[in-house]
């Protein structure tokens, strides 16, 4: 039997005990839905995201080394849509042995969020966002040939 590089295997490891902590802390976040939310099968390709049963949302995780926010993020939107589902998805990423968790998704997705919950725009306003430099660059363009 020719067993799997341990590499390899140590970073399917590190994955799954991401997902494991992620769905814990939403099922916290969510008591409501504790008992629907879980890891979901990684055989199952598309057809679920890494953590299902958060009810409105595709959760793609990345625990790594090195993770990529908008790859998995791309990722997420590539199964959402050959999923057919109506679902907004969002990147969970967290560096390894690292103690902030972030978020990615769509600004126009946080905003329909925010206002879907009629959150103060004093308090959207004071919400960090990360954008990405190749989508900043026009905006800030556009916006400096105001002056």
């Amino acid at each position: 039997m020719i067993s799997k590089p341990k590499k390899k295997r140590n970073s399917r490891d590190k994955g799954q005990r991401g997902e494991r902590e992620l769905a814990e802390k939403l099922r916290v976040a969510l008591p409501q839905y504790a008992d629907q939310i879980r890891r979901s099968v990684q055989s199952r390709g598309a057809e679920e995201s890494d953590i299902a049963g958060v009810p409105g949302f595709w959760v793609e995780n990345q625990y790594a080394d090195k993770p990529d926010p908008i790859k998995k993020l791309l990722q997420a939107e590539r199964d959402v849509l050959a999923a057919k589902s109506d679902l907004i998805p969002i990147a969970v990423t967290r560096k390894t042995r690292g103690k902030e968790t972030n978020v990615t998704m769509r600004y126009g997705n946080l905003v329909l969020v925010a206002e879907s919950l009629r959150v103060p725009p004093t308090l959207t306003a004071l919400m960090p966002v990360t954008v990405g430099l190749e989508w900043f660059l026009p905006l800030l363009s556009a916006y400096v040939a105001q002056f």
